[in-house]
């Protein structure tokens, strides 16, 4: 993964859905999360298309929180340490789901063949 990843971008391995903005993509969970802001899925969802790719597209910073709390986002206490740069992020949510899914699907991650 590129270490001059930036926070503006679908990535190729999310779901459909992400790629879609059905659902949050990374990157917008990632400039949410630094913001100490949550933004619910139905309210992601109620937006209009063109909102949430202007969410994808801003960077992070207060133009971004400003759209994002007038979209629906309200601010959270921040219970876990977020790391400043967005390719360290994806990292760690990529190794989140990864553990997750092995401890939910024990055998059949034993059986399938390494990439």
């Amino acid at each position: 993964m590129s270490a001059d990843l930036q926070p503006t971008v679908r990535l190729p391995f999310e779901p459909c859905e992400a790629q879609a903005l059905t659902w949050l993509p990374l990157a917008v969970r990632y400039k949410l999360d630094q913001a100490s802001l949550k933004l619910p899925l139905k309210a992601w969802q109620r937006l209009p298309r063109k909102h949430r790719e202007r969410l994808l597209a801003l960077p992070p910073g207060s133009a971004f929180e400003a759209q994002a709390v007038s979209a629906g986002a309200f601010h959270k206490p921040s219970r876990e340490r977020i790391p400043s740069a967005f390719v360290d992020y994806v990292s760690r949510k990529v190794r989140e789901k990864h553990a997750s899914m092995l401890q939910a699907y024990p055998e059949q991650c034993a059986q399938s063949e390494p990439c």
